[in-house]
């Protein structure tokens, strides 16, 4: 019964994309569910339907990484981050991810470029500088 609420959420979503809380409790079904694969689907959607969403891209690209799905998903990878481009090109996060989808296409001299940036972005008593 549930999932079959679910699957209506997400077929009302394809129809009427501009939902933004219907994403959001779409997502968190497809998280609570376990279901990998319909997670990254949902946060598809919710990335393309609100391309200048920072936070539906970064769970996208988090979800992507995290799952080990990125040669998977590369080109959801790309689009979230081509989004996180137009949103600022200097956020921290935007510079990591772009750096790993550059690795995932083979463009290790774009990646180097991006982390280079994050790293001199940080505070130098950064954890993460080391």
């Amino acid at each position: 019964m549930i999932k079959a609420m679910v699957s209506g959420l997400e077929t009302r979503l394809q129809e009427a994309p501009g939902d933004e809380q219907g994403w959001q409790r779409l997502v968190q079904a497809r998280r609570v569910l376990g279901e990998e694969t319909e997670l990254v689907r949902a946060l598809n959607g919710y990335a393309k339907a609100f391309p200048q969403k920072r936070d539906a891209q970064l769970d996208l690209l988090e979800v992507i990484f995290e799952l080990g799905l990125s040669e998977r998903y590369v080109s959801d990878a790309q689009m979230a981050v081509s989004h996180l481009a137009m949103i600022d090109e200097q956020a921290l996060e935007y510079l990591f991810f772009a750096g790993h989808v550059a690795v995932l296409q083979g463009d290790k001299i774009t990646a180097k470029t991006h982390w280079e940036e994050l790293l001199s972005a940080l505070p130098k008593q950064s954890a993460l500088y080391d």
